[in-house]
């Protein structure tokens, strides 16, 4: 194996320039209005509308404060979809893009299980003489509501449920 150079630079010693990243931005962007995060900032909605498109950025006295927010709203955010307190805590540091790529993931589980488990009540609706004929022993399906799809979802992620167990249940 050839030798290489002593200025050569390896991958490893080169670091990549680390783009920040604008918290305001985040929290619009998952439902956060400027008039809140104004009035928590003790600032005006220009102000937050400039910083939020890039027009300058917060002082430093107020950059923890609006992490701070970004990282709630993530939480609230991913509560609301259905996951359980203790995921959503270890989520809630993530860049909204993949907080928000979590939420569609879990929003098409939702509606995919839900479709599933209620086939056989969709059935029993559309003729419940023939659905009894066809099946005289069963009992009569009910609905399962969403929520608790969304329910037996947040238990299954609880209980340390993979991505791909909680899609194949």
């Amino acid at each position: 194996m050839p030798r290489l150079p002593r200025n050569y630079i390896s991958r490893k010693n080169i670091k990549m320039p680390r783009l920040p990243r604008n918290y305001i931005a985040e929290v619009l962007s998952l439902g956060g209005d400027l008039r809140s995060i104004a009035k928590e900032l003790k600032t005006t909605k220009k102000q937050i509308s400039a910083w939020e498109i890039g027009l300058g950025k917060p002082p430093k006295r107020l950059y923890e404060k609006v992490r701070n927010i970004s990282r709630r709203t993530t939480y609230k955010y991913l509560r609301q979809a259905g996951y359980p307190s203790a995921k959503a805590s270890s989520f809630r540091r993530i860049p909204h893009p993949e907080a928000a790529a979590d939420v569609d993931w879990l929003n098409m589980v939702v509606d995919t299980l839900y479709n599933d488990w209620n086939f056989s009540y969709r059935a029993y609706m559309a003729n419940p003489e023939a659905w009894i004929a066809a099946h005289p022993n069963k009992k009569i399906p009910t609905e399962i509501s969403r929520d608790e799809v969304k329910r037996r979802i947040e238990q299954g992620i609880k209980n340390g449920k993979s991505k791909e167990e909680i899609e194949n249940y």
